[in-house]
């Protein structure tokens, strides 16, 4: 499950998808992007609480409270600021 606060939608996650942007951007939840492969940090977004799996090394390195949806997956139920 994936938690959008802004957004208020709680969807359940689709392994179809190879991101969280994707999927997000699939459900109609704005998250800004710019290069989708974690080298700009445009989609740098909160994570309030829960675990992500990044599919692929970045350039830019997030902190613990924060992920690069263009570039991971969940790994446990999350809840995003987007």
């Amino acid at each position: 499950m994936i938690e959008f606060i802004k957004s208020g939608k709680k969807l359940l996650w689709d392994q179809r998808y190879r991101s969280i942007l994707e999927f997000a951007e699939a459900n109609d939840i704005d998250i800004s992007s710019g290069c989708l492969f974690g080298d700009c940090g445009t989609c740098l977004t909160k994570l309030q609480r829960g675990e992500i799996k990044y599919i692929h090394p970045t350039m830019v390195q997030p902190g613990k409270d924060n992920c690069l949806p263009c570039s991971c997956v969940p790994s446990s139920h999350l809840v995003l600021d987007a």
